[in-house]
């Protein structure tokens, strides 16, 4: 090898030398910035799984509160039947005598495209027949429909009960259902009066298949004074029909509702007003 070639060679081994720490430094650092990486992404993933965890926590605290609540109600109720302290809770005889004045000017009664249902009643339960609770009940159920195009019908009713007097307790103003408020359990609230309002959008989407969407509000109070203050409870939800007499319009629905403390779903043949 010649001069040169020596010193090219030696130039080159050099230039080896020095470039091949810096490469490993340069993979080492990339290495280190790789892992720094991977450790930020675990700790955002570790906070989020701990808030998480929280929410989780604070869920379960809040069922388990609930489900202590009801079981104590359901036990002071149970209690209070048991012992005879509600009215209605022994055996007894209840004779009303009662009368209702209705004015209705649907077309359809099981679905009605326009029109209004009025009616109004009154009932008293006396001694004086026999019966073992003396009160009064005034009750109003007020609906209107209204068609907004050829497949679509808005529906709206408005409901008030009041009674006076000592009715049994499972005669008293009642919400929750099928029919009023649905989204709470059958007469989860019942006290001496109630007032309800509810509307549903009602379509027709093809064949014998339509929908429906609704929401309420409601409340019961002690007596009919009472309920401009008294607690007032929402729900609402949506549901299917199938219309099984076109002759008489009659829908069988399904119905997935809504409340303050769950959902409820509700199977039954026609509309729910």
């Amino acid at each position: 090898m010649t001069l040169t070639g020596r010193v090219l060679a030696c130039g080159w081994a050099a230039l080896l030398a020095v470039a091949a720490p810096a490469a490993a430094q340069e993979t080492v650092q990339r290495e280190l910035r790789e892992s720094q990486l991977r450790l930020d992404q675990i700790r955002r993933e570790r906070e989020e799984l701990q808030q998480q965890m929280e929410r989780l926590r604070t869920r379960v605290r809040s069922v388990a509160g609930e489900l202590a609540n009801i079981e104590r109600q359901r036990s002071a109720s149970a209690g209070a039947l048991r012992e005879g302290v509600l009215p209605g809770s022994a055996d007894h005889f209840v004779a009303t005598v009662g009368a209702d004045i209705s004015r209705d000017t649907r077309v359809e009664v099981f679905a009605p495209r326009a029109g209004s249902y009025v009616r109004v009643a009154a009932a008293v339960s006396s001694g004086a027949f026999g019966s073992d609770f003396d009160y009064r009940r005034l009750s109003l159920d007020a609906r209107t429909y209204r068609s907004i195009s050829p497949r679509r019908v808005i529906a709206a009713q408005a409901a008030a009960e009041a009674v006076d007097g000592t009715a049994p307790f499972d005669l008293l103003s009642r919400l929750g259902g099928q029919v009023i408020l649905r989204g709470y359990q059958q007469a989860r609230y019942s006290d001496n009066a109630k007032a309800a309002a509810q509307a549903e959008l009602r379509s027709h989407v093809f064949w014998r298949v339509g929908v429906a969407v609704f929401g309420g509000l409601a409340a019961v109070a002690p007596s009919a004074g009472d309920l401009p203050d008294a607690p007032w409870l929402a729900a609402g939800g949506a549901g299917l029909r199938f219309n099984v007499s076109q002759a008489e319009g009659l829908n069988l629905r399904l119905d997935l509702a809504w409340g303050r403390r769950g959902s409820a779903l509700y199977i039954g043949g026609g509309d729910a007003f």
